[in-house]
């Protein structure tokens, strides 16, 4: 008997933890972080990790052409928004067809609360493209539902109680 298997999910595919940002922090911090992360797209959330808009590598260009070197510009500026995203239990089908349709190179993975679980891009595609021909993986993902939010230094920089010294927290 043949056995069954079931279709993947935008989960399986999905990258966590996600690179995020804030929608306070600035245009140049979010360019800072993209150059450091080597990504393309940039989901924007809000105080609480709730999905609010996604940045891109596009957006960027546009705005530091714009505003110049944007140090005080806030993402939710700039950031696109309303964005297609999707759930995490979707079929992956779902989301192939939502990122063809629409033309999309990412699309963001919410859950049912709005808080960003994940990020669905063209080279998940390809990630997956070349495990399923070779049977091996490109790279090694990082098994976590949670996201990093950006914060500038000067956040995760606090003065020292005892000495009033700058110290990394």
């Amino acid at each position: 008997m043949a056995e069954e298997t079931s279709a993947p999910s935008v989960a399986d595919l999905m990258t966590t933890p996600v690179v995020a940002v804030d929608e306070t922090e600035t245009v140049d911090l979010a360019n800072a972080e993209m150059k450091w992360a080597h990504i393309r797209h940039l989901p924007v959330v809000e105080g609480a990790g709730r999905f609010v808009g996604l940045l891109t590598q596009a957006d960027l260009r546009v705005a530091l052409t714009q505003y110049g070197r944007a140090a005080t510009l806030p993402v939710a500026v700039v950031m696109r928004h309303p964005v297609f995203t999707i759930e995490p239990h979707a079929p992956l089908a779902d989301a192939v067809e939502l990122m063809l349709d629409n033309k999309l190179t990412a699309l963001p993975v919410v859950d049912r609360a709005g808080q960003l679980v994940g990020i669905l891009t063209e080279s998940d595609f390809v990630r997956y493209v070349f495990r399923e021909l070779t049977g091996r993986t490109f790279l090694t993902a990082v098994a976590s539902q949670e996201h990093v939010t950006l914060r500038p230094l000067a956040s995760i920089l606090d003065d020292s109680p005892e000495t009033g010294e700058r110290v990394r927290s």
